[in-house]
């Protein structure tokens, strides 16, 4: 079973780079441009901030946990494999503080674990020994698949209510902002398969998503290979970085010069 503040929109030049992030193989993707805002309505918060009436259509029940609260000028998110992950979603925005400083927040879900377990015992299924597939009924067959929609569809539904979420902030440079906020653009800009996806029931989901003028741009990418996975390796060291107490601006710089 598998699995989305202030806002002071980004002063961004943005750089235009030769190299494009193109996979060697065909990947299943989503490339969406909308509006960052809904409707025209200006919100005034107690500050003195103004904002628009910010739009999530693009962003699922978890997303909206993590960045539910305004679009950011740089956001990754990341749905692991169910197989490779003990934690669940990751992610992490880059966006200005009101003085202007560029802010890094990370976001997880620290009883990620906890709550999954807990749901399969609320929401149990049937299985159904590879011995005994094709001595059992037809009828029994079909009522446990029935029975077993019923309970996948209840887990999905009733998970997300169950998460914690937790974030850890830190400052960064300009130059490390611009260049991430660069970088994502690109990729969701420039991205294009080259053929026909893989077959794929599992592995990772990545969406890289940022904020071009009054535009909301997104990728997401099961299975990310090539360019696409070396960007989001990137992103989720960051994270561990950054979750772990230090973040090496340099060594991320360097590697975004790549």
């Amino acid at each position: 079973m598998k699995q989305s503040l202030l806002l002071f929109l980004l002063p961004f030049a943005v750089s235009v780079a030769s190299a494009q992030l193109t996979p060697e193989r065909g990947d299943k993707f989503l490339k969406r441009i909308e509006n960052n805002y809904s409707s025209g309505d200006i919100y005034v918060e107690a500050d003195g901030s103004r904002h628009g009436d910010y739009n999530f259509g693009s962003k699922g029940p978890v997303e909206r946990l993590f960045f539910g609260d305004f679009n950011a000028p740089v956001e990754y998110f990341l749905d692991p494999s169910f197989e490779a992950s003990r934690e669940g979603a990751i992610g992490f925005r880059v966006y200005p503080d009101s003085a202007g400083r560029q802010i890094l927040e990370v976001k997880y879900i620290p009883n990620y674990e906890e709550a999954y377990r807990q749901l399969e015992k609320e929401y149990p299924t049937i299985g159904i020994p590879a011995a005994e597939y094709f001595t059992t009924p037809e009828a029994r067959r079909d009522s446990i698949a029935a029975h077993n929609r019923v309970m996948i569809s209840k887990f999905y539904e009733e998970l997300p209510k169950c998460f914690r979420i937790a974030s850890k902030k830190i400052y960064i440079g300009d130059t490390l902002a611009i260049r991430l906020y660069d970088r994502i653009m690109q990729a969701v800009r420039d991205y294009a398969s080259p053929g026909k996806p893989m077959r794929s029931t599992d592995g990772e989901s990545v969406t890289f998503r940022c904020v071009v003028g009054h535009d909301l741009w997104t990728l997401a990418i099961q299975s990310p290979g090539g360019g696409m996975d070396k960007l989001s390796s990137l992103c989720k060291r960051i994270i561990s970085d950054v979750r772990g107490g230090s973040l090496d601006e340099n060594a991320c710089l360097r590697q975004l010069g790549d």
